[in-house]
């Protein structure tokens, strides 16, 4: 057998090292990181009625106003299974 030397033996490790690093997925993102999903809708969620109201006549994108019982928010028209909804432009306070 061989003899290999340090210096390249070394690389070799370091290579592996990167190889086995670059193949590896990367880690899922904590709950409170997550960026803003495409999927405008979470699953067991629907908008409630007001929400469809907003977006009446409007297009996708569109910015309205989100008129709910004690306050107005800021949110825009997205689709929703095919209807217009307003989804507000601020996720709501986590609840204690």
């Amino acid at each position: 057998m061989p003899f290999i030397q340090r210096p390249a033996l070394l690389i070799c490790g370091l290579l592996l090292a990167a190889i086995a690093h670059a193949a590896a997925p990367p880690p899922a993102p904590a709950a409170g990181d997550m960026p803003p999903s495409d999927d405008p809708q979470p699953a067991g969620h629907a908008p409630p009625p007001e929400a469809f109201a907003a977006c009446a006549g409007q297009h996708p994108g569109d910015q309205v106003l989100l008129r709910l019982p004690g306050q107005a928010i800021k949110a825009r028209c997205v689709d929703i299974q095919g209807r217009l909804a307003a989804r507000p432009e601020q996720p709501p306070p986590p609840r204690q």
